[in-house]
C-alpha cells in the first residue's frame, strides 16, 4: 500500500501524510508537498510532527519571498517594516509583545505569505492584514525586545532600510511624515 492510499483512507494518520510530503518534495512537486505538510499540521497543530512540517513550509515562503525581491530589497517588506516601527513607537512593550506573541501563535498554524489578500486579524491589533504583512509586524516587534531572537523569516535588510527611512522623516521638516 502507498503512503497516498493511506492517506486516503485514514486522513488523519499524521505519519503517514508527513511521509506523503516529504515524498512529495523530495520528488520535487513543491506545490503538492506543500499541501500534505499544510494538512500535517491542521491534523494537530501541537505535535512534534507538525512541528517538523512548519520548516519546509517556512522553507518554501522564505525562498518565495527572496525570489519576488527586486534587486536586492522588498519595497512592500521595507514598507510594511516601517509601518510597524510607526505603530510600535506609540505602544507600550508590552502590547508590542502581546501583537508578536500573538501573531507567533497565529503563525504555528502557517501563514500564507505569497497571498496579499488581508485575510487575518489580531485581537490585540485592529484591521486586516495579509500574512507577509503579519510577518513583518512580528519580525519587527521582536527587534524592538528580543533583537537577537530568530523569528524564521530573514528581514534584516528590509528592517534596516526601514530603520533609515525613520531617520530621514525623523530629520524632516514635517516631524515624523515621510510622504
Amino acid at each position: 500500500m502507498t503512503l497516498r492510499e493511506v492517506t486516503l483512507l485514514d486522513s488523519r494518520d499524521q505519519q503517514a501524510m508527513f511521509g506523503l510530503a516529504e515524498t512529495l518534495a523530495l520528488l520535487g512537486r513543491q506545490k503538492e508537498a506543500a499541501e500534505a505538510y499544510k494538512k500535517v499540521i491542521d491534523i494537530d497543530e501541537h505535535s512534534k510532527i507538525a512541528a517538523l512540517a512548519q520548516e519546509p513550509l517556512r522553507k518554501t515562503a522564505e525562498q518565495t519571498f527572496k525570489g519576488r525581491a527586486v534587486g536586492e530589497l522588498r519595497p512592500d517588506a521595507i514598507m510594511y517594516c516601517l509601518s510597524a516601527m510607526e505603530k510600535f513607537d506609540k505602544m507600550s512593550q508590552a502590547e508590542v509583545k502581546r501583537i508578536a506573541f500573538e501573531i507567533a501563535r497565529k503563525g504555528r498554524t502557517g501563514l500564507d505569505t505569497n497571498d496579499p489578500e488581508q485575510k487575518y486579524q489580531l485581537n490585540s491589533l485592529p484591521g486586516n492584514f495579509s500574512g507577509f504583512n503579519l510577518v513583518c509586524l512580528m519580525y519587527v516587534a521582536f527587534k524592538s525586545f528580543a533583537p537577537e531572537m530568530d523569528v524564521g523569516f530573514d528581514l534584516s535588510k528590509e528592517y534596516a532600510a526601514g530603520k533609515t527611512l525613520t531617520r530621514i522623516g525623523a530629520g524632516s521638516d514635517r516631524g515624523n511624515s515621510l510622504i
